[in-house]
């Protein structure tokens, strides 16, 4: 198999998941614990429908999706109330009870062995066409995800689901439903988690509980905000950047065992940076309003 193939098909299912988180943080205002509970609902609905039941594996993903969505909206309801710390520490315990559950339900999940032998969503005549045909479909996958995303920010629910973000008090006194708004902006982005978490099973054809820690929910949401929380291309340049910055490494000479430690530390560095710059940002447009608040005779 192509190397370079494999390093996009994995930055294509890594930005479903981002995108997917893009989704209810920026339109629903909720982190809520999509990387591993929404990835791992994909996964795993592939691994145990198709692994092990032997389901085709393209209504497997399907079922996954559905189950995404299905379980994005119980934890957005456990904790839509929550924000600042609370939110935080909702999200690293759902991760930890995640990773336990899939652990501990051997019977089910394989326990932390995991599942094998999962069969690829597409088979070709040779492995190099299944691995080209399966990237055009991810690739696809990621296209419809960001139409959607542009579609929704420009209909009438995703401006509701803007202003709910912002300021849910006022959006509510206008008889907008903030529960159901959020909720479903939770909904919404962890089936498309879940996407990124079905192709992931099927392309890996193993999955294990150690995909689904904590560290890999914060992965992808360090992925998530490298790119910039309010642009869908600036999502997906962040997870090429944080998956090809290892393999850059090995190119300079980089042992392996060195190279993933030291992506760690400057994805690091290029998350001060992007937020530095991202708070400049905001910064300049305050003055900027200002200046033209005083130019139209309103208050500064």
């Amino acid at each position: 198999m192509d190397y370079t193939v494999h390093i996009l098909i994995m930055i294509g299912i890594y930005s479903l998941a981002a995108l997917g988180l893009r989704i209810a943080t920026c339109y629903g205002g909720q982190l809520a614990v999509l990387p591993a509970v929404g990835f791992a609902a994909g996964a795993y609905s592939v691994g145990i429908l198709a692994g092990l039941d032997r389901w085709p594996t393209l209504l497997s993903m399907a079922v996954g999706v559905g189950f995404g969505f299905i379980v994005g909206s119980l934890v957005g309801l456990l904790s839509w109330r929550l924000d600042g710390d609370y939110l935080l520490l909702a999200t690293l315990g759902t991760c930890e009870i995640t990773r336990s559950l899939l652990t501990n339900l051997d019977t089910l999940t394989g326990g932390p062995i995991g599942i094998m032998n999962i069969p690829n969503l597409i088979s070709g005549p040779s492995p190099r066409m299944t691995q080209l045909a399966l990237f055009m479909t991810v690739c696809t996958a990621v296209a419809g995800c960001w139409l959607f995303s542009t579609k929704l920010r420009n209909s009438g629910f995703g401006r509701i689901q803007i202003t709910v973000q912002q300021d849910a008090l006022s959006t509510a006194s206008l008889g907008h439903p903030v529960l159901r708004t959020k909720l479903l902006s939770v909904a919404i982005g962890s089936a498309w988690v879940a996407l990124g978490g079905g192709l992931f099973a099927a392309y890996s054809s193993y999955i294990d509980p150690s995909s689904f820690s904590v560290e890999e929910a914060i992965t992808i949401f360090a992925m998530f905000v490298l790119g910039g929380m309010q642009s869908v291309l600036g999502t997906i340049l962040g997870v090429a950047v944080f998956l090809s910055l290892p393999e850059a490494l090995r190119l300079l000479g980089t042992p392996s065992d060195v190279a993933f430690p030291l992506r760690r530390v400057f994805c690091g560095l290029l998350l001060l940076v992007a937020m530095r710059i991202q708070l400049s940002v905001f910064r300049s447009e305050g003055r900027h309003l200002k200046v033209f608040r005083r130019l139209v005779g309103g208050q500064a």
